[in-house]
């Protein structure tokens, strides 16, 4: 199988690719004859489903990782087009709000059962395929997420002897400036998710800060004094594992991923009003069909 740097584009016809689909593809219900033909990243072995699905703005398309490339399908499903195609390892797209361009994020081969790996960040012309590397002062480590104006990127990045810390990237003189500093003597994770409100201009993080991994908010811009409000509350002795992170569309709260259960990579989905409090699971892991149910309190 060639590398990713010396093939062209190619379709693929995928049955039915919609959310659900590529839920099952990404937990490796993928056949390995399904694969022959595609081109896939660097390391041949890896093998990776569809994963990290992403919206575009105008909710006709989606964006999603597949064998290590940018790909996106029809809503409806049909057939999926290979959208990058240089070296190394590419995750977590994120769409433009006026939905002409993807920064993703390029690495190396995944190591363990998740995409996060660090590296650096790319802008993607999704119509041309043309890609440009972000200059950043450190690697991305962290999904990317676009201010409503599509003027800036915010997106973790790994400082050394520190951890991953928000950073605001201006696409115009491509500055980065970081917004979020280490609470002192307090511990920093290596990962940050992140998701930036349009409705209410705020940005939302999935991490470890302050302790136990939690769910924050904070402003954007450059307030006077910064403050970090948590979301949820979870305890240090809660075995809590944070993956992803959306902001519902009219701003009245989160969805993420999480395991909550016995840290082996369980994750469900739960949602948290933008203020806070209880969150919900939104559905059962081992039932056949969605439901809501209350999940339990902290």
């Amino acid at each position: 199988m060639q590398t990713l740097n010396t093939m062209a584009r190619r379709r693929i016809r995928a049955r039915s690719l919609t959310v659900a689909i590529l839920a099952l593809v990404g937990a490796g219900f993928v056949s390995r004859d399904w694969r022959r033909g595609v081109q896939a990243a660097d390391a041949e072995w890896a093998t990776w489903g569809a994963s990290d699905p992403a919206w575009s703005p105008d909710g006709k398309r989606l964006a999603f990782t597949l064998f290590g490339s940018i790909w996106q399908v029809a809503a409806e499903g049909g057939v999926a087009e290979q959208l990058s195609d240089s070296a190394g390892y590419h995750v977590h797209p994120s769409w433009s709000p006026k939905g002409d361009k993807i920064v993703f994020l390029r690495s190396g081969t995944p190591r363990g059962t998740m995409t996060n790996e660090s590296g650096g960040l790319v802008l993607l012309d999704s119509i041309s395929g043309r890609e440009r590397t972000l200059p950043t002062p450190y690697e991305a480590a962290g999904t990317p997420t676009w201010s409503p104006d599509g003027e800036k990127i915010v997106c973790g990045l790994r400082v050394p002897n520190v951890g991953s810390l928000l950073h605001e990237i201006n696409l115009s003189d491509g500055r980065a400036r970081q917004i979020q500093f280490r609470p002192e003597r307090l511990t920093v994770g290596a990962w940050i998710d992140a998701a930036w409100s349009v409705k209410d201009d705020e940005i939302h993080f999935a991490g470890q800060h302050l302790g136990a991994p939690q769910i924050w908010s904070m402003p954007s811009g450059s307030p006077t004094i910064m403050i970090e409000l948590p979301l949820t509350r979870y305890r240090k002795e809660d075995v809590v594992w944070l993956q992803g992170l959306s902001v519902i569309p009219d701003g009245s709260g989160i969805i993420y991923s999480a395991d909550l259960q016995n840290g082996r990579g369980n994750y469900e989905l739960y949602r948290i009003a933008k203020s806070g409090g209880s969150f919900l699971a939104i559905y059962e892991f081992w039932a056949v069909a969605f439901q809501i149910r209350q999940a339990p309190a902290l």
